[in-house]
């Protein structure tokens, strides 16, 4: 389970030495994973998909409480147990790619309005 916030590329700097895996995503399209090469902390993902975009690891902020989810993917495998407080506002079975990168681009819009 990964908790991440999405930022646009430019509202968000890295420094320091970072390491970077190569994966396919839940979606079969490719990945970035970003990671911290003195203690090996995730830090952040890109994906071609979601070009312009970094999906942030929730937990690298201080304040990692302030970031409430708007969405979930992947719900068919969500656990029992996991619930929603109120915050989420779309839920998505599958990767739900193009839905997402939409919500993504609007709420970015929202933001640099």
């Amino acid at each position: 389970m990964t908790f991440y916030t999405i930022f646009g590329d430019d509202e968000v700097l890295f420094e320091g030495k970072m390491g970077q895996y190569n994966f396919l995503g839940g979606s079969g399209m490719p990945m970035r994973l970003f990671f911290c090469q003195q203690c090996s902390t995730k830090l952040y993902y890109t994906a071609d998909v979601f070009e312009g975009f970094k999906l942030v690891v929730t937990g690298s902020f201080d304040n990692s409480s302030d970031f409430e989810p708007q969405a979930e993917v992947f719900t068919n495998n969500k656990m029992s147990w996991l619930r929603d407080n109120g915050c989420i506002q779309h839920r998505f079975p599958e990767a739900g790619l193009y839905d997402r990168l939409q919500i993504m681009i609007d709420n970015l819009e929202k933001r640099s309005a």
